[in-house]
């Protein structure tokens, strides 16, 4: 029929080729007016067609759903955070109930909520440090307070590194302002010395001063009374 041979010379070389297509034809508008327009003998063909088109849709639909299951189960190799295990999720869940996937998605769903918990805690730990880092503190209870909320975490990314550097970067800091305490001690001491110093100095100056000054007035009465020397 007209419908039958524009479909075919439309769509594939020959009538054989819509056994193989890539599409599902019973989905496909153009080959169901093909197959309402047909002859006896062109639908005889057209719907053996149909069937092995059904079967190598399924089977392509079974191994693109495997493909997707094998890759979940790699990625469910490493789950290190919530963003991972989402995408993780959707994979599984475009494909269920292929296998196990229900159970799979209870699996990954539990994993990632716990990940959400760890990565909120990380989080917290991170703006504590920072508050730590800006305000330069030396309290070392406060300093192992931050340092304990990645120890808390355990081996989630690099919490333990992180506390180490903590208590690392807050004892070199203690170190240090006790350094400038004593150095600010000694400076205040010879501060003071040199105060007390420069007192004695100016108070031996003015009694130098006040020495001379009798003696130069005596001096002026022995040269206005030089009878009163002999």
């Amino acid at each position: 029929s007209n419908w039958y041979d524009g479909y075919i010379q439309k769509s594939v070389h020959n009538a054989d080729e819509l056994s193989s297509n890539s599409s599902c034809l019973k989905e496909h508008k153009l080959f169901q007016r093909a197959l309402k327009f047909a002859n006896d003998e062109e639908k005889i063909q057209l719907e053996r067609c149909l069937k092995t088109n059904e079967k190598n849709h399924e089977a392509q639909k079974q191994a693109d759903m495997e493909r997707k299951y094998v890759q979940a189960l790699d990625m469910m190799k490493t789950i290190n955070s919530s963003t991972r295990a989402q995408n993780i999720l959707n994979l599984l869940v475009s494909i269920a109930p292929y296998k196990d996937t229900e159970a799979l998605i209870q699996e990954v769903s539990q994993k990632k909520k716990d990940i959400e918990i760890l990565e909120e805690k990380y989080a917290e730990a991170w703006s504590a440090k920072r508050e730590l880092d800006r305000l330069n503190l030396t309290d070392i209870e406060e300093i192992n307070r931050v340092a304990g909320m990645f120890e808390a975490l355990g081996d989630y990314k690099d919490c333990k590194s992180l506390a180490e550097e903590i208590r690392r970067s807050g004892i070199a800091r203690i170190d240090e302002a006790k350094r400038s305490k004593r150095i600010r001690k000694w400076l205040m001491i010879v501060a003071v010395m040199a105060l007390i110093g420069a007192g004695v100095f100016y108070a031996y100056t003015k009694i130098s001063e006040r020495k001379a000054e009798r003696a130069r007035i005596e001096a002026e009465k022995s040269e206005e009374n030089p009878s009163s020397v002999t």
